[in-house]
């Protein structure tokens, strides 16, 4: 059995990892410790018994009201769930519901939601929160001015933060980024993702026969694809590098150009380290966009198949 199971805190020294005043010394270390949720920089939240998407799993009884902080999926899905069952909804988001996906989207759920009953007050900003007699009363900022929305309940569902702190991995030496994460990560799929790209087309053992109606492409469509991938390549190096001269560090950059033109996760929903789109520089925001547009517009699969179709006509008139 070469598996050895030990609980206890783990904390990473400059000789292995001490767990119970054990020092282990393993070849690698796999940090898989999760995320939990991520509580909004409100002034008092901290002074409130505030819920979470697990906490508010375990409420018994239910309470008369509740206010939803936050639009993402799982504050949609539990506010549902909460009035369908009789309680008094009302979900606040400081842009809209469900944000990282289309407005269209976002403003549907909004009238379904209104037609259940659901109250949802959006572009609007959290300024304090405070117990009150029956609950909590939570201040908001509206239209300049100021609004007060009270309930017996208030539930956090503003996304996820990593589970990173109290393990030494800053003292290690381990880069993190403002949300926690550990920024190496991106940077090893990115490799390996692009290690893997260049394989294939490297190696001919590794690249599949590409064929049409039967046929199997001729060299001239090959190589039309290779030069496909090298642009695709050369555009998200540009992009990356435009990023990087907006003032954002490198790691946000290259992981912000694969997100916007790749359209993978959050996209210009969270871009880099920062977590967050807003916070990127005015002229990072329009190469991003630029990017994903890119992307979104399948202008790389219109020039691939151009390519191919050029190929094709060539080698038929040979």
């Amino acid at each position: 059995n070469t598996i050895a199971y030990m609980e206890g805190r783990a904390c990473l020294t400059g000789d292995g990892v001490a767990v119970n005043g054990t020092l282990l010394h393993p070849g690698s270390i796999v940090i898989t410790t999760g995320a939990s949720a991520a509580v909004p920089p409100v002034s008092g939240i901290g002074d409130v018994p505030y819920l979470t998407s697990t906490t508010a799993l375990e409420l018994e009884p239910l309470p008369r009201a509740m206010v939803v902080i936050g639009g993402g999926y799982i504050g949609c899905e539990l506010a549902q769930m909460f009035a369908r069952a009789g309680v008094e909804i009302t979900i606040l988001c400081r842009s809209r519901l469900l944000p990282q996906g289309e407005p269209e989207i976002s403003e549907a759920l909004t009238g379904y939601f209104r037609n259940e009953g659901i109250t949802v007050r959006d572009d609007i900003s959290y300024k304090e929160i405070r117990r009150t007699e029956n609950g909590i009363a939570l201040s908001i900022g509206v239209n300049g001015g100021r609004e007060t929305v009270e309930a017996e309940k208030v539930l956090v569902t503003t996304g996820r933060r990593p589970n990173t702190e109290g393990f030494g991995l800053a003292e290690a030496g381990v880069d993190l980024t403002a949300a926690g994460g550990i920024k190496v990560v991106r940077i090893i799929l990115l490799g390996k993702a692009g290690v893997q790209e260049l394989d294939r087309q490297i190696r001919p053992s590794a690249v599949h026969v590409l064929r049409l109606g039967g046929k199997s492409f001729s060299e001239e469509v090959r190589r039309a694809i290779l030069g496909f991938f090298l642009l695709y390549v050369f555009v998200y190096a540009v992009g990356a590098l435009a990023l990087a001269a907006t003032g954002l560090d490198p790691i946000t950059a290259i992981s912000g150009a694969a997100s916007t033109l790749n359209i993978v996760g959050p996209g210009l929903g969270e871009i880099g380290a920062t977590d967050n789109f807003t916070a990127v520089p005015p002229g990072g925001r329009a190469i991003s966009i630029v990017l994903m547009l890119t992307g979104r517009l399948e202008v790389f699969t219109v020039v691939a198949l151009a390519a191919m179709l050029f190929g094709l006509r060539r080698a038929a008139r040979a």
